[in-house]
């Protein structure tokens, strides 16, 4: 995808036929949905080990969770459900960065 990408802002339009090929079925379309699978059993993953700690509320875990599968398969069920993800990842992200760092030791 790559080069689809730089031979389309080399003026190459006819590309995009290419790259909806190879998304619309066979390797690539595979591909996309492996990916979004192995993100959501990730995001599962670790949501499990977040949830035993006892160091971050257990609402974390679930937003984790969401986000994952709204970046994963939200794209395909409609933008507002990718959108969601996104913002939801960015919440995750800043409150767990928050507990982490007053969970860390002093220097």
């Amino acid at each position: 995808m790559p080069v689809v990408g730089k031979l389309y802002l080399e003026g190459n339009a006819d590309v995009i036929k290419v790259a909806e090929l190879t998304l619309s079925s066979g390797t690539g379309f595979f591909y996309l949905i492996a990916s979004a699978f192995a993100l959501t059993l990730g995001a599962v993953l670790f949501a499990i080990a977040m949830w035993k700690t006892n160091n971050l509320p257990h609402w974390l875990p679930v937003i984790y969770v969401v986000q994952a599968f709204g970046l994963s398969f939200g794209a395909s069920i409609g933008y507002p459900f990718e959108m969601t993800g996104g913002i939801l990842l960015l919440v995750f992200s800043f409150i767990f960065g928050m507990k982490m760092w007053a969970h860390s030791p002093s220097p």
